[in-house]
């Protein structure tokens, strides 16, 4: 039977098994593939045909005939960000989006078939005019439009920057939105990470970081993300020492345009509904905030409650499995840390391990006597319209929460350690992905 195959970490297994086949199994549930030869431990093994990882339990195949018609969804979930070299072009599938939308988010995306609403590329913003060539809907010669694939093509006079690209549906509305950073960084083939241990390997920069990442510029620092959303946001213009910098002042957001070269800013809205997922993704550009000042306040993104943790959602970052979840921003492979991940560091220090170095009110260097160095620039954090504490904290997003608020890693200048911080779900923190080694 011609189609895919098993090999293991790049040899053919002994007795290659082909799964093929076509099956036929309900649109979004879970698919579980199995073999059974001699050797029954669990292992990491490729589809020799695409190329995409998959974990896989040995195991007898339980309800599949392959006499069946099948059309599969992939068990992990499609990244959010892709990571593509200037004058290239990466096709995103948007099978299991198609899922999303008329399944999980149907009510928060409007009850509407998508499959009939003839959706359409659009460049929301990028960071410099014609970083992103081209966008299209590609139908690859079906009439399904699950089939599509959104083709975003990168220039080649601009070597790096970051891009949002959203898909629409014919009403107008942002369907669901795509990071694409623009970079020749490759955590995957050969570009620098920081080990915090075997099994933690951190990228050694932030997600979307550009330039100099190991300086405290807006280039450098990359993107800001609300715990628990996919859509990155560009930050300041620049850095400049206050406690408080005013984000609703035009000229005080970092400079992004459309494709019409078009300034594209950065709104501040208060949130104003029980359930606002719907609403964050329609609104790629909206940061959302919660203006009272009350520890009692939940002051989440994701709901107007001011004390109802039943309207917050821990699973955005996550699973209840732990597994990497359909908002996560990180790219194919990688995922939001835990914030105990990055605390790891204080055993690094301990025992000797990474070196500290400071630069004064601007970042610290860990230096692993490997030889990796990691880069902690103290960017601040971005909360109701302001960038507060640029110059005085350098905090990292774990994936993890704690009751109704969420957990960061912190930096301050006062100490190379770094400590596990609390703040509230609007907060905008930079992340530093982390290889995803959870067997699905």
């Amino acid at each position: 039977m011609p189609g895919l195959f098993l090999t293991e970490q790049g040899t053919p297994f002994d007795n290659t098994v082909d799964i093929s086949g076509v099956y036929n199994v309900t649109e979004g549930s879970t698919v579980k593939y199995g073999i059974s030869p001699a050797n029954t431990s669990p292992g990491t093994y490729t589809f020799g045909q695409s190329g995409r990882k998959m974990y896989l339990t040995f195991e007898d195949i339980e309800g599949i005939a392959p006499d069946q018609t099948m059309s599969i969804i992939a068990a992990t979930p499609d990244a959010n960000c892709y990571l593509v070299q200037a004058g290239s072009t990466v096709r995103i599938p948007l099978r299991k989006l198609f899922w999303i939308w008329e399944k999980e988010l149907k009510e928060e995306l409007d009850p509407a078939n998508m499959a009939i609403l003839n959706p359409s590329p659009e460049i929301i913003w990028q960071t410099t005019n014609g970083l992103i060539q081209n966008a299209t809907l590609n139908r690859n010669n079906s009439t399904d439009y699950r089939d599509c694939t959104l083709d975003v093509t990168t220039s080649g006079a601009t070597p790096e920057g970051n891009a949002v690209v959203a898909i629409l549906s014919n009403d107008g509305k942002i369907r669901w939105s795509f990071h694409i950073w623009v970079t020749d960084y490759n955590p995957d083939n050969g570009g620098p990470v920081f080990p915090m241990s075997p099994k933690h390997l951190f990228m050694d920069r932030n997600l979307g970081s550009n330039g100099n990442h190991t300086t405290l510029t807006p280039e450098g620092v990359g993107m800001y993300y609300q715990w628990g959303r996919k859509e990155p946001f560009p930050g300041p213009s620049v850095f400049d020492g206050e406690w408080e910098f005013d984000l609703t002042i035009d000229n005080n957001q970092r400079r992004v345009v459309n494709a019409s070269n078009q300034q594209v800013l950065t709104k501040f809205e208060n949130v104003n509904t029980l359930q606002n997922l719907g609403n964050s993704i329609h609104n790629p550009t909206v940061f959302y905030k919660a203006d009272e000042w009350e520890v009692s306040v939940m002051q989440d993104w994701y709901t107007n409650s001011d004390s109802e943790m039943k309207y917050q959602n821990n699973y955005l970052w996550n699973d209840k499995k732990n597994r990497k979840a359909p908002y996560d921003p990180c790219p194919e492979g990688w995922r939001v840390p835990e914030s105990s991940n990055v605390m790891l560091l204080n055993d690094l220090l301990r025992s000797g391990t990474v070196t500290p170095s400071s630069d004064g009110n601007v970042k610290w260097s860990y230096t692993h006597q490997q030889g990796q160095v990691w880069d902690i620039p103290f960017h601040g954090y971005i909360e109701d319209g302001l960038l507060r504490f640029a110059t005085y904290f350098g905090d990292l997003w774990g994936r993890n929460v704690d009751k109704s608020i969420a957990l960061e890693a912190s930096f301050t200048p006062e100490s190379p350690e770094v400590y596990q911080n609390a703040n509230f779900r609007k907060i905008g923190s930079p992340v530093r992905c982390i290889k995803d080694t959870h067997i699905w």
